[in-house]
């Protein structure tokens, strides 16, 4: 007598991927929505965000350390340990809604996922040009400016392994010129969903969990690296918790 699907975890987390990955295309909706404004694509972005995450048996839960919320000013939400690419679903169901993301090129050009991402409002950046990250950094000054939070990864790539790699100035230096407060924040369980390189996801809960807010105000760009110091004795501090 054959198993219950669910007995198979492997083949059934192939099912939920590729049922999912068939999925993608109806993010065109989300591209074309940036024709008529950037908020229509991103809440396609979200709704479909919300429908690939049932699909892959996924539970998304949320922690903070923040009372009953963000502070009432734009932050920047700095996430501390990239690792997979499953976050890219993440993401928009976490920050708040006004906010914007800072992603690399190379995932900006995946077909429909990075399309729609970047659709609902991303800001691309060329990270090994340095002019150009500049740049995409001087577009997130105004966005905060302008009254929306800006999310963006500390490590400016995906770990392959898990480990953290050396962390970029660019999030502290962003909040320094603003003055918005820093949310530093991890996600686990992403990577056990989807490590680099696997094919298929592993059915599963990803927890965020936001750390407490470090305000800026008053500070100066020399205090760039304590800043990142101190996210970085958060990050060692929040995943030692998860170990």
């Amino acid at each position: 007598m054959a198993k219950p699907i669910g007995e198979h975890p492997h083949l059934e987390g192939l099912l939920r991927t590729v049922l999912a990955a068939a999925c993608l295309p109806l993010l065109g909706v989300a591209c074309a929505a940036r024709l008529v404004s950037e908020d229509l694509a991103r809440g396609s972005f979200v709704r479909w965000c919300r429908l690939a995450l049932r699909a892959l048996g996924l539970q998304l839960e949320i922690e903070h350390e923040n009372g009953d919320g963000w502070p009432a000013e734009p932050c920047v939400f700095v996430l501390l340990n990239q690792s997979s690419l499953i976050e890219a679903l993440v993401w928009p169901l976490i920050l708040p809604e006004r906010h914007r993301t800072i992603i690399n090129l190379e995932f900006a050009l995946y077909p429909f996922l990075g399309w729609a991402m970047w659709a609902g409002g991303g800001i691309a950046i060329v990270r090994q040009w340095r002019e150009h990250a500049r740049n995409g950094l001087a577009r997130a000054e105004a966005e905060l400016h302008a009254g929306k939070s800006i999310g963006i990864s500390i490590e400016g790539r995906r770990s392959r392994d898990g480990r953290l790699s050396p962390f970029k100035k660019g999030p502290a230096v962003l909040a320094l010129r603003t003055g918005a407060p820093l949310i530093p924040f991890v996600l686990h369980g992403a990577r056990e969903r989807l490590p680099w390189g696997a094919v298929s996801v592993r059915s599963g809960r990803i927890t965020a969990h936001f750390c407490r807010a470090i305000e800026t105000k008053g500070l100066g760009y020399a205090d760039r690296d304590a800043l990142v110091a101190r996210l970085a004795e958060v990050a060692d501090r929040e995943l030692a918790r998860a170990a």
